[in-house]
């Protein structure tokens, strides 16, 4: 399986942002709660990529990643598909296909110095599905000889193979806060989230099928050691297909000691990736997708924030 790496700025801007647009709210320090709903006041960049490689792949988006300050709303939805097919001399060619989007939100905000906490609302409506289908015979290996032309002690015989279907759904919206003033985030040092880690997720869902072949074997001989050994590893998911929908709320709460005259941005994550590969074993195929957008009310949003 794996998973995806969010694009997280070093020093894309959200310093300028905080001094060039209108700030989100003010804290100095705050007397009771401040409650903030959309519409937002920040800056919005929209990062989106398709990728397919081999042949027979297809990735689409059915809704081009999108988020509006205005409603808070990221909407997104792809599909992709692979199969492995006969590549050059006879041998299978791998296949991917890839559907990712994010969204990256900066809404600045001004905090006072002292104890202060900062819990964003999110909601999360998704619909997803996908399937693999591994293909049929023994996963195909490729032999490894060596010796040494003056010393023949010194050689090995190995086989090798790995043959993998693949197909995963990942849907999520977390949050964190940029000090622009000296580079840190939150959590950190300066600043826990409640949960731990895991407790900036606003919502998450991931759906997977995967197939798994790893075989390993041969033996060296004595100018290497003189041994033989045998790795063979299979790994099928419980299921080879999977539907799921979902919706969920939940309040990720972010404490900090705030400093003054610190630049603070609230940065949002919404993300879709959807992913499809398969390698080496002929009559192969695999697809996904994830709808947070494409149907009415399917959406990743970030409903309030509020201020304490």
């Amino acid at each position: 399986m794996r998973g995806i790496a969010k694009y997280r700025p070093t020093s894309v801007g959200v310093g300028s942002v905080a001094g060039a647009i209108a700030l989100l709210m003010v804290l100095s320090p705050l007397a009771s709660a401040t409650v903030v709903i959309a519409p937002f006041h920040g800056q919005v960049d929209i990062y989106k990529s398709l990728t397919t490689s081999g042949c027979a792949a297809k990735a689409t988006f059915t809704h081009k990643p999108t988020f509006s300050l205005s409603t808070g709303k990221f909407l997104a939805a792809g599909t992709v598909s692979a199969k492995t097919c006969s590549g050059v001399l006879g041998q299978t060619a791998n296949s991917q296909g890839v559907a990712s989007g994010q969204a990256l939100v900066a809404l600045p905000i001004t905090v006072g110095a002292g104890t202060h906490s900062v819990a964003a609302t999110y909601g999360m409506t998704f619909s997803s599905s996908g399937a693999i289908t591994p293909g049929h015979g023994n996963c195909p290996t490729t032999k490894y000889s060596y010796v040494n032309p003056s010393n023949g002690s010194y050689s090995y015989n190995i086989t090798s193979g790995v043959c993998l279907v693949e197909a995963f759904s990942e849907a999520l919206i977390y949050g964190e806060i940029y000090d622009s003033t000296n580079n840190s985030y939150c959590p950190g040092s300066w600043c826990t989230a409640a949960g731990g880690v895991y407790g900036l997720y606003g919502g998450y869902n991931f759906s997977y099928a995967e197939n798994y072949t790893d075989i390993y074997w041969g033996c060296y001989g004595p100018g290497y050691g003189g041994y033989c050994f045998s790795y063979n590893y299979t790994y099928s998911s419980p299921t080879t297909s999977w539907s799921s929908s979902g919706s969920t709320t939940n309040t990720v709460y972010l404490n900090g000691t705030f400093a003054a005259h610190h630049r603070y941005t609230l940065l949002v994550f919404p993300i879709m990736y959807v992913y499809t590969y398969m390698q080496l074993l002929p009559g192969s195929s695999g697809k996904a997708s994830l709808d947070m957008g494409h149907t009415l009310g399917n959406d990743a949003v970030l409903q309030s924030i509020t201020l304490s």
